[in-house]
């Protein structure tokens, strides 16, 4: 059951523990704080707003506000990747009984709105025309987020933080990751994420083909690969539901705006119920190879595998 502040209740309780904890000097009561916190950030209401309406001073709704964020972020541990073959195996799961393309998440960037730091010239500029940092994020079948990048400048594309980031060195180096698997009696794949055109074509990443003369093949493949790609932007416009801060400009300083995205996400996690798990994986067939030299070889066989199964 949710409160009016848009969480349930033990999301709430658990807010509220985390600050009573931190034992700050405020006149305000833990629930109290965690409360401005929410309407500050499901509503989109301003600090000036804010301070009007609750009777304290400006600076004080923004220190509390960074000081929830902060204490949200050091207390839940909802977002994380999995940390073994197996777990990799449940984020299958959780596309395939949804009659997704078998995957390890989906991956996909958001701009956030901020006002431009000081002295950072156009550095934060985008290609559509504010000031942004990216929100870089690898989603499950459910729409939780599995890993996320938050706070590379605006002016940055996605796939330039993606090759920097501990996710692309996670499955560089196949750390923890499946073994390749048979789909059918012949067919070996091994486990990838799925993104959109933008992002380099690797084995463990597939991307669309090209849009121009495309075969029924490349055509099935690339409707099987939105199909499970759009659980990112699933889960991004639900972020954005919730929280309807992110909407709009962020007040707040480059460093604290990070905190309080990395929080927000930090319970739009803990909001997602927890779903009986199906498996759907437990009986597949590993093996140690690869048969694929590259990903655009392996692209064409799934392609071929999807066309015809």
């Amino acid at each position: 059951m949710k409160s009016a502040l848009g969480v349930t209740h033990e999301v709430f309780g658990e807010m509220s523990r985390a600050m009573s904890e931190a034992r700050y000097n405020c006149k305000l009561a833990s629930e109290e704080q965690v409360a401005l916190f929410l309407i500050f950030t499901t509503s989109g209401t301003s600090y000036g707003k804010l301070a009007l309406n609750i009777g304290i001073s400006k600076s004080s709704v923004s220190t509390i506000i960074g000081r929830v964020a902060r204490r949200v972020n050091k207390r839940f541990r909802q977002i994380r990747l999995p940390e073994t073959p197996e777990k990799w195996r449940e984020v299958e799961d959780s596309f395939v009984r949804r009659k997704l393309l078998r995957t390890l998440g989906a991956l996909d960037g958001k701009h956030v709105r901020i006002r431009a730091p000081p002295s950072s010239g156009s550095l934060f500029h985008n290609y559509k025309y504010f000031y942004s940092f990216i929100l870089l994020a690898l989603v499950d079948g459910d729409g939780r987020f599995l890993y996320i990048d938050i706070g590379s400048p605006g002016s940055c594309n996605d796939a330039t933080v993606y090759n920097s980031s501990q996710l692309k060195l996670t499955l560089d180096q196949s750390k923890n990751l499946p073994k390749p698997s048979y789909w059918n009696d012949d067919e070996v794949f091994p486990s990838f994420i799925v993104a959109d055109g933008a992002f380099s074509l690797a084995q463990n990443l597939m991307k669309p083909f090209c849009r121009r003369n495309m075969s029924d093949e490349e055509f099935v493949f690339n409707t099987s690969l939105s199909a499970a790609r759009v659980k990112s932007e699933h889960a991004f416009g639900l972020l954005s539901s919730r929280f309807r801060i992110l909407r709009k400009e962020l007040e707040c300083q480059y460093k604290t705006s990070v905190n309080i995205v990395h929080a927000l996400c930090q319970i739009h996690n803990a909001l997602i119920p927890i779903t009986a798990k199906t498996r759907t994986c437990e009986d597949l067939e590993e093996v140690d190879v690869v048969p694929y030299g590259t990903g655009a070889e392996q692209r064409d066989f799934l392609a071929y595998h999807l066309f015809n199964k």
